[in-house]
């Protein structure tokens, strides 16, 4: 049995594959950096706050109404999912684990098809993106 661990923030995807809930070690399957979560939005727009027209024919200046952060999140959390639905058709993998940043693992697991959504047999809401394979396994379930 496969199992996939994602290990997830809103800027990068780590894909760990484990053969067998025996196996301690753990193989990087892929990494996936998604560079725009890691931008501002003034660094993506201009330096001047854009004009709204207002009903009463004024305007007004500000910033949009979506947050940018969030919006580059909901993005990135597609692509994942996009990935990994891709990955279960292929039948890569029997069951997922999901470490995610616990803001970000609300939004992932929103976007995620209800096939792919049954595949997840544990989460944990838990930054590791920046710990080595090694040490995510120790973080992890004994049986995943």
């Amino acid at each position: 049995m496969t199992t996939w661990i994602v290990v997830v923030d809103r800027s990068r995807a780590r894909f760990l594959a484990a053969e067998s809930p025996e196996t301690n070690e753990l193989e990087e399957v892929s990494d996936v950096v998604h560079p725009e979560s890691q931008l501002n939005r003034q660094d993506v727009t201009s330096d001047v706050a854009g004009r709204f027209e207002v009903p009463a024919g004024g305007h007004h200046a500000g910033e949009p109404a979506t947050d940018f952060k969030h919006e580059t999140a909901e993005q990135f959390a597609q692509e994942i999912v996009s990935y990994l639905d891709k990955a279960r058709l292929e039948n890569a993998f029997d069951q997922l684990g999901l470490v995610a940043a616990p803001l970000f693992l609300g939004v992932l697991r929103k976007k995620m098809p209800d096939p792919l959504a049954h595949m997840v047999a544990w989460d944990a809401d838990r930054d590791y993106t920046k710990l080595s394979t090694k040490e995510i396994r120790q973080h992890l379930p004994e049986a995943f």
